[in-house]
């Protein structure tokens, strides 16, 4: 006899799926955090296929020698694209747990280094401490900073790949870091009573959450990948130490700050006015039609 799985019936209001993709990941992570980082990148996946209704679940499965065995399960809306939509949460889901430092598990095997291999991996962190330092030197956020505070700030970023599809920072979210984008472009976007709106679009070079890392104010936007993005990533405490030995760059800082909120919020402005223009022009356009009689 043929097998079959019944995954809905005529009945049921809307199909629900649920899937599983598994990780075996590293044993240094504490499970709740391997968890909530799981089920957080399913929420902000914008996979098209995946709801969030019954809300993703992460599971630890099972703990082996060296590993440990997640689940993540979540819920998708349509049958056909189940392989592409596992593949979508897999990308997010590896994405995710990189931005957080959380391994998979490997096999641990015991080798001899000799120094040649020491000196070569010293060089190598040597040169992407000069190209973090350059990209760092090309933000006016960070023009008044010295070589050295650059070279500072450089060994701190912490590497934060984003998928296409994905939300870089959400808004009202609070968050005490930046984002640099290195690669890949970015939309900023306003919500607003259920309804988003598009502000801008961003280019590599561009600075997201700057407001959040010098004051700690909640995220005034969303940003979501338009691309693959590839972001570097800093925070307060990696600034703190600067702005100690140096108060004065705070108001250098201040003033660049200002004139980015400035952009942002003509922005908003602009985008507000495109909404009520087009509200206006439906609402003329609807008693036009009814004037004539066109929707009788």
């Amino acid at each position: 006899k043929n097998r079959f799985t019944v995954i809905g019936s005529r009945r049921d209001p809307q199909l629900r799926w649920r899937r599983w993709v598994w990780f075996n990941l590293s044993l240094d992570t504490p499970p709740s955090e391997v968890i909530s980082t799981l089920e957080d990148c399913v929420a902000d996946s914008g996979v098209p296929q995946v709801v969030l209704d019954p809300k993703p679940s992460a599971v630890l499965m099972e703990v082996g020698q060296g590993y440990a065995r997640y689940a993540l399960r979540f819920w998708i809306c349509e049958a056909q694209p189940d392989d592409p939509s596992d593949s979508a949460i897999r990308q997010h889901a590896l994405a995710a747990l990189a931005r957080r430092g959380i391994g998979l598990a490997v096999v641990t095997e015991e080798r001899l280094v000799i120094k040649e291999n020491e000196r070569r991996r010293a060089s190598l962190a040597a040169d992407e401490i000069k190209r973090r330092k350059r990209l760092l030197s090309e933000v006016d956020l960070f023009s008044s900073l010295s070589d050295e505070e650059l070279t500072e700030l450089a060994s701190h970023l912490v590497t934060a790949p984003y998928p296409k599809g994905s939300t870089i920072t959400r808004q009202g979210r609070v968050a005490h870091w930046l984002y640099l984008i290195v690669s890949g472009n970015a939309d900023v976007w306003m919500e607003q009573d259920g309804e988003r709106t598009h502000l801008a679009t961003l280019m590599p070079g561009s600075v997201v959450g700057e407001m959040g890392m010098m004051t700690g104010d909640a995220r005034r936007a969303t940003v979501t990948a338009r691309t693959d993005v590839a972001c570097l990533r800093l925070g307060k405490i990696a600034f703190q130490s600067i702005l100690r030995a140096r108060p004065e760059i705070a108001s250098e800082i201040s003033s660049v700050i200002s004139a980015r909120e400035g952009q942002l919020d003509l922005a908003r402005q602009a985008a507000a006015s495109r909404n009520e223009n087009q509200v206006h022009r439906e609402a003329l356009g609807a008693r036009i039609r009814a004037f004539f009689g066109l929707d009788e």
